[in-house]
Formats: C-alpha cells, structure tokens, sequence
C-alpha cells in the first residue's frame, strides 16, 4: 500500500508542526494511564490532543497503533479492518485478513471477544489510539469497544482523543479504576509553555502580557499558536494580545469555523444574544432570547465541549470560553446594535424576579433603564448591598445623578427616583446633594420601601459625618418597626450589618469595651448562618483589631486564620481595610516595624475612598506610631499634623490617641511643656491612661517626679479597669521610671515586673519603647534584665514602605491597553460601554481591570481612580 494512499495516512500519527513544544507533565500521565485499560483524552477542538498524543506516540519504545477516524468509520464492517490495518503498519500482526470477519451482535460480544482473540495470536501488548473517537455512534460498534476495554486488558490497552464523551459507560471505568482522564483543564498551556511556544516563534513578550495572553486564552493551545503566529516578526507583539482578530488563520477566524459554524441556528442565537452574561443557565437564556429549550441546547454544546464550560458543582450553570464570548460580542453589536439593549432589560427583569438585586441593577444601567434601576436599588438593592458591603457605584450607578427621570417631581414615582438619586450621592460622599434630593423626596408620601431607604441614606450620612448621634438616631429609626412592613426593614442581615456600623463608631469613641465584642459576636453569627461572607469577613476584621490592640494574639490569629478562609472560599471577597490595620497593629506590637509598615500601606491603597472616616483616621495614626517607633519623630510630627484623615473632628479615643502621640514627639524633641499643651483639653479627662502616660513622660522630662507621679496616679489606680494590655504595661514602666526618678529603686523595679508579668510574645514593643527610658535601673538589677522580654531588633525601618502614597511608582507599569480602560474607569462608563467603545468583550475589560486593582493596587472602580490621580496617571 503507498504510503500516501488515503488509508495510510488514517493510519499513521499526524504530522507534527515545526515548532513543536514537548509537554512532559501530559506525556507522563498517558505513560501512566496505558498501564491500564483505558485513557480518555476529552476537549474541544483546538485543545492540541492530536499534537500531543502524537508527540507521545513518537517517543515510545514500543509500537502504538493508530486510527484517525472518520464519519464512514462509524461502522464495524469498516472500523475493525482499519484498526487491523493499524496494527499491521505499527508491525503487531503479519497480516489484516483477521480483523475482516469479525461477527457484530450487540447483544453478544462474547462471540466477537472470542473471534478477536482468536484473529490476534499471542500476548504482545496492543496500545491502540483512536483520535476523533466522538464520530462513534454505532450501538454494535460502541458494545464492542466496551466489551474490548472491561475484557481485552491486559493485552488491549486503549486510548480515546475526543471532542465529546463517547457513548460509553465512563463512570463505570471510573469506579472500577479503569480509566485515566484528560480533560479540557489539563490540556491548557501553563504559563511557561505558553512562553516556550512563543518563543520557538521568536515572539518575546513582558511577563504582564503574557500572563494577560494566556489568561485571554486560557491555555487554549489553538489559540496560543496562532496568537503566536501572528505576533511573528511584529516589532510590537505586545499589541496583539488584547486585539480581537477575525482575518485569515486568525484565532477568530477558527472560532467561527470550528465553532460557532457548527451550531444549529438556535444554538447560534442563543449564544450570540447571551455573550453579554457573565455566567448563563437555561432559564436565564430562555427568558433573554425566547428559545423555549436553551437548558438542553446549553447541555449539548457543553457535552460537546464547544467552548461553553460548565461552572461550580450545581448542573445547569456554565460560561462562555473568553475568546468565544469576544466573538460573540463582536457579533452580537454587529447583528443586533441596538437590540442588545433590550436584551439586558429582559436579563435585569430575570435577575430582579429571581431575588439577585445586584445583578439586576446591573444590567438595568447597561440598557439604560434608569427607572427600573432606581426601583430595584430602592426596593432591597441598596440594602443588599450595604449588608454584603458593595460598591454599588461599581454597578454604573454613578450615571443615576445626571438622570432626568422625575418628570413629575411631585409624584410618587418621581419621589422614589429621588431617594434613589440619593443614595448614590450618599455613597459618593456629596452628603449636600443627597440631603437635598432626601429633602426634595419627601415633599409628598413615601412608599414604605423608599422610606426604609431614605433612612439607610441617613445612616451613611451620619457615618460619613462621623456624628455617633446622628448615627444613633438614624439607626434607631432605620431598625424600628414599621407598618406596612417593606423590603427594606426585613432584609436578613440588616440589622446586624446597622449595629456592626454604629459598634463600630463606638469604638472609635470609646475605646475597646466588652460590650463591644459582643455586638460584634451576634452580627457574626447572622453573617455566618445567613450566606453573608462579605459581612461575616468585616466582623472578622474588627474582631481581630479588637483582640490585637486588647493583647490576645492567640484570638486574633484566630480571626486571621477564619478571614483568609472564608476569602479562599469566596474569591470575590477582598481583605478590607480594618483586616490591614489589625495585622499593622499585631506587628507593630511585636516590634516588627517593616511588616506594620507595610500593612499600614495595603490599608491605605485597599480603601482610599469608600473606607469611613474614623477607620482611615485610624490607619493614619498607626502610619504615626510606626514613625515614632523607628526614631523619624520629626516626620511623624508633620504627618500627624498634615494628613488629611486627621484634619477633620475626630472621635473621642481617636483624637485621645492623636493628643498622646503629639506629645509623645514633643517630649522626644526635648521639648516637654509643648507635650503638655499638646495634651490640651484632651488631658480633661486625667482617668485616661494613655493621656495620663503622655503627661507623666512629660513631667520626667522636666525633671519633676512629684508632678509625673500626680499624673500618673489615676492611671494607677484604675489599672485595674478595661485599658487593653499594651496600655497598662507602658503604665507600669513609665511608673517605674517615676519612682527611679524619686530615689526609690525597689518600687521601680517592682513596677518593672509588674510589666513583665503581662508581657507576651504577642506584645514587646512597649518594652523597646522604654528600654532607652529605663536602661539606667535596668544595669544596676540584674533581677529586672532577666525578667525583661525580648524584644529582638525591629532594624533600620524601610523608606519607602512608609512614604506617602502619593510619591510611590508602580512596581508593574500599566500597558496601553490597561492605561485606556483606566482613563473610561474615571468616567461614569460602564463595563459594557467601555468594551463597545474599545472594540473588546465585557469580559476582556474585566480582565483589564482585574490587572489595574493588582498593580496599583485597588479593591475597586473609585479605588482604582483615587490611587491613578495620586500617581498621576489621570
């Protein structure tokens, strides 16, 4: 037979490209699984399976046959011989005439077992490839390969490359051990392989464009080839990995011909209509499109693996392959335009009937249908959203101001859509504006919704004005009950996320108090038993500040080890702002000035904007403490008296906490009666130990140990009461140094091991802060030495992890690409508007976003544009 005759080529491995990429992580796995009976290799076109098995094939010792299958080879008269002669040209039998004859009753492949052993003498091992086996069909046929896989082993060992899974029973393979797999998942390029097939095509890209390239691709190997191909020779490749491509031997190109070509017309539809959905089910598909069998047309084209992947445990739910969903966009503008407007208020109206407030405002923007958008925000949106802590100006919302949707201002409808308004202002923090759209709402009677939302506004206000009254009475008035009852007042876990917003105020006015922690307790036990991670995560934060600053370590790792996995669990969560300064504060006590440093940072850049005020506060005065703590006083002076966190009237212990550190650099600089003014009014309160600390550090500057004992007294005497553990051990030193001062040496030492006696591995920091204070006592009694803890050497702290924001550059500069959909994040743009104009899909500028949040970094849309302005990139 020539060996260019047609049937020579079906059965001999395809040829293998020039630029061919080994890939020895899957060779080993078909090493492994024809060790045994069966190796299914299962993926879409384009997924490089031939390739693969061909590269395998080629490095074996022993003779593998192979079989290129067809549609006429779906018969047994025909695929048998073939498969003989296979084996004939791999040199495992003399001669086909065999396999010829072979008998084909489905209902007994016994008789065709015994005729196959018997065409096939002795007991060499037969490894027997079949690629394209998804043309398999035929019941007689399928029964005999069944029969060839459970019964043919040892000596039969096969191995399937298919687009779809054969019509086989599979999960009995697998639960009898007796198939090995290779899915989709396996077969996609790492990172590095995707760089060595670049660069066998002489194509260098930085690492940010190749992680971009093969997260747009997801390892596609079709894709990446040609990505490849296309970038050859290209004095900027670089360009290429965000262009969508629809020209000859492009990556589109194959898409629509192995792809979308292949669909019935309903399929086409269906998938053209629903590209602008991130994940899609047969419900929410048929409610957009109208086709009446989307659940099983989605079903099929996943079986089939046609680039429609299948998401999470729960059937029916699945996404669309990044670089289909980019060709389904471009369709979708190009045969519908405007159309896909409607399209996404069907999909807003599916979301909001099915309880997903968020989705559904979503998609209301997208198809600028602003009244349902205001309807759903404020029947239940706005108050998921607070609850689960969303940024609902992430959903486009922004654009709500500059609506005109209130033709009749004094309507009922027309009052809705302004407290709707004010919401967004709200969360802008333009609390005049939305004061005044409240005020312009309630001209008339509320609807019971809008009313229940109008006073969640009151609550952000009050929250953004860092009034703990007015967050009282606004809570008050939110949490009482109402009749009628409205959507509002009764969504689960908005009571807890209330009360978790005023404990919190209450702590910034008050200090760490018991009552505290359990508020904190009962909102995370709602959290945690409703389904509210985000909320669950923030009272995690606060819980673990509360232990840290308290001095139980041991429960705030605890709260650690809980937030990082309840974030692993949910991978839409990010770490908030109160997680970063807790962890700064933990370090910082340790004497770990670098890490404090660099948590102080994250906290900064995590939540520039949307953090509310007292808890940014708090951030900047830690930024305060690390620079006290690592000697640069001078520079701590003028960022306690300059940042703009602290310029504005703060809470109780804050500003107690503000006062103290002020006179803490004064008597540092030597210049102790300006530590007492500093102290000013906030010294009314003489009980308060940190302030009662900073005027008794004042006085032994001044020499005065009578007048730094007076100050210190009260402290003293309320040792006892809830000041946390960090605060009382730097009582009890700065009490030592007191009765140091007035000659009495055994009282200073038994002030010293009263401190000792509290320390922990957790809290070391006061003890390096009043070593220099102390060293004097500390040579003269050994005794004191030995019982001092260890406080290490928290070294030369670094520069740059404690400079200002505004003077860092990026580590990652911003491609073209990312910079241009970061100029459109400045506007009110949403995703999809963004994608249009860019000539790109929804999920390709998600993508893009996604690298702006990790460079700059940013936990959101006004994150990511507060930090650029800081850096100038706006």
């Amino acid at each position: 037979m020539s060996s260019y005759s047609p049937l020579a080529r079906k059965v001999t491995p395809t040829a293998l490209p020039a630029r061919l990429i080994s890939r020895p992580r899957l060779t080993g796995k078909l090493d492994d699984g024809v060790q045994g009976p069966l190796t299914l290799v299962a993926a879409g076109p384009g997924s490089g399976k031939t390739v693969l098995l061909g590269d395998w094939a080629n490095s074996q010792q022993r003779p593998i046959a192979w079989v290129s299958l067809d549609a006429p080879d779906n018969d047994p008269d025909r695929f048998w011989p073939l498969v003989g002669l296979a084996l004939q040209t791999a040199g495992l039998i003399a001669e086909n005439e065999g396999l010829n004859g072979l008998p084909h009753d489905q209902t007994d492949t016994g008789q065709f077992m015994a005729a196959l052993v018997e065409a096939l003498p002795g007991s060499q091992p037969v490894t027997l490839v079949l690629d394209d086996a998804h043309v398999l069909s035929n019941p007689s046929l399928l029964a005999e390969i069944d029969a060839v896989i459970r019964y043919g082993f040892p000596r039969w060992r096969i191995v399937l490359s298919t687009r779809s899974d054969p019509l086989l029973p599979l999960h009995r393979y697998r639960l009898a051990g007796q198939m090995t797999e290779l899915r989709a998942d396996d077969l996609a390029m790492t990172r590095a392989e995707a760089r060595a097939l670049l660069t066998a095509h002489d194509v260098t890209l930085r690492q940010s464009e190749l992680a971009m390239l093969t997260h747009r691709t997801e390892g596609w190997a079709a894709g990446l080839r040609l990505s490849a191909m296309s970038m050859a020779g290209s004095r900027d490749p670089g360009r290429f990995v965000t262009q969508l491509a629809l020209d000859q031997g492009s990556v589109g190109e194959y898409l629509m011909e192995e792809v979308l070509d292949r669909q019935s017309a309903p399929a086409r539809r269906l998938l053209i209509q629903t590209s602008f959905l991130d994940e899609v089910t047969g419900p929410l598909a048929a409610a957009v499109t109208g086709i009446e069998n989307s659940s099983e047309l989605l079903a099929d084209m996943a079986r089939t693996n046609s680039f429609v992947i299948p998401q999470g445990n729960e059937p029916g739910r699945y996404r669309y392959h990044q670089l289909l969903a980019e060709i389904l966009n471009y369709l979708s503008r190009r045969e519908y335009g405007k159309e896909t407007l409607e399209l996404r208020k069907r999909a807003a109206a599916w979301f909001e009937a099915n309880g997903d407030p968020s989705s559904a405002m979503r998609f209301a923007v997208e198809a600028h249908d602003w009244p349902r958008a205001s309807s759903v925000l404020i029947r239940g949106g706005f108050a998921k959203a607070f609850i689960e802590r969303k940024d609902i100006l992430d959903l486009g919302l922004g654009n709500l101001l500059a609506v005109d949707n209130d033709p009749e201002p004094t309507s009922d409808e027309g009052s809705d859509a302004k407290v709707a308004q004010a919401v967004v202002a709200a969360v802008l923090g333009r609390l005049d504006v939305a004061r005044e759209h409240l005020q312009q709402a309630r001209t008339r009677t509320l609807t019971a919704d809008a009313d229940a939302t109008a006073a969640l506004v009151e609550v952000i206000a009050a929250q953004q004005d860092g009034s703990l009254s007015g967050l009282d009475a606004a809570a008050s008035t939110l949490l009482a009950e109402r009749h009628p009852v409205d959507a509002v007042r009764t969504t689960t876990g908005l009571r807890s996320a209330v009360q978790l917003t005023r404990a919190a105020h209450q702590y910034w006015e008050f200090g760490p108090r018991p009552q505290f922690d359990q508020i904190l307790f009962e909102a995370l036990d709602e959290a945690h038993g409703g389904g509210m991670p985000g909320l669950e995560l923030e009272c995690l934060g606060y819980l673990q500040l509360a232990y840290t600053v308290s001095g139980r370590g041991e429960h705030a790792n605890d709260c650690e080890l809980k937030s990082q996995t309840l974030v692993r669990r949910n991978p839409q969560l990010q770490r908030t702002t109160v997680h970063h300064l807790a962890n700064a504060t933990a370090a910082y006590l340790q004497t770990d000035l670098n890490n404090a440093a660099r948590f102080v940072s994250r906290a900064e850049q995590t939540k520039i904007v949307d953090a509310d005020p007292p808890l940014r506060a708090a951030v900047a005065l830690m930024h305060g403490w690390i620079l006290i703590a690592s000697g640069r006083v001078a520079d701590a002076h003028h960022h306690l008296m300059s940042a703009p966190e602290l310029g504005r009237s703060l809470p109780g212990h804050l500003a107690r906490s503000r006062a103290r550190a002020l006179a803490e650099i004064e008597t540092r600089m030597g210049r102790p009666h300006a530590a007492l003014k500093a102290i000013g009014d906030s010294a009314a309160d003489l009980r308060d130990p940190m302030l009662a600390m900073a005027g008794a550090r004042a006085f032994i500057a001044l020499g005065d140990a009578d007048a730094a004992r007076d100050a210190l007294r009260p402290a003293l005497i309320s040792s006892d009461n809830t000041a946390p553990l960090p605060v009382l051990i730097e009582v009890f030193l700065t009490s030592a140094k007191v009765a140091e001062l007035g000659g009495n040496d055994a009282r200073a030492v038994e002030e010293v091991m009263r401190a000792t006696g509290l320390a922990t591995e957790s809290i070391t920091q006061p003890f390096a802060d009043a070593r220099p204070m102390l060293d004097e006592l500390l040579r003269r009694h050994p005794e004191a030495v030995a019982a001092w803890p260890n406080t290490g050497s928290s070294g030369e702290l670094d520069a740059e992890q404690v400079a200002s924001p505004r003077v860092r550059s990026l580590a990652e500069p911003l491609t073209d690409r990312e910079t241009a959909v970061l100029r459109r994040l400045a506007t009110t743009m949403t995703t999809a508007e963004i994608g249009n104009e860019l000539c790109v899909s929804i999920n390709t500028v998600k993508t893009h976003i996604a690298a702006i949040y990790r460079k700059l970094p940013a936990a959101g849309r006004r994150d990511a544009v507060a930090r650029a302005r800081q850096l100038e990139l706006l």
